[in-house]
């Protein structure tokens, strides 16, 4: 049923935008909807974006982003290297928590979008490590 709703997803945006939309194949996961696997990670390898915008899992208290799963590592960190600029958009609920596989860190995105309010020690270390923040209010 996902691949049917996410077809028909593709099908609305590319009929009332102008935007190239491209759906990568691969295995579905269930509790998520996210495609992933060795065919997603294929064709990423060849795809080259202009800009990314990426979730996460879990955000730990040293900045690495991670996931429970090789398959989405690898495919997360093969979308960054290949886009031109890419933007981890996370809410508060995503840091000081943890998972299994290490995507990368903050500071590998250009910017990172977020409702975090971070602590002064936490925005000392975001600062030394030049890692942009794009606070947003909800």
């Amino acid at each position: 049923m996902y691949i049917r709703t996410q077809r028909a997803l593709a099908v609305g945006v590319s009929d009332k935008s102008s935007v190239d939309l491209m759906i990568c194949g691969g295995f579905v996961q269930k509790e998520t909807g996210s495609i992933c696997g060795s065919f997603a990670n294929q064709m990423m390898n060849y795809v080259q974006v202009g800009i990314a915008f990426m979730g996460a899992m879990s955000i730990d208290q040293q900045f690495n982003i991670l996931t429970p799963t090789l398959d989405k590592a690898t495919l997360k960190r093969m979308i960054v290297k290949n886009a031109s600029k890419s933007y981890l958009v996370v809410d508060q609920s995503k840091f000081n928590r943890k998972a299994l596989m290490k995507i990368n860190h903050m500071k590998d995105y250009t910017g990172v979008v977020t409702t975090r309010k971070f602590t002064g020690e936490e925005m000392k270390r975001i600062k030394e490590q030049n890692i942009h923040l794009i606070p947003v209010e909800v």
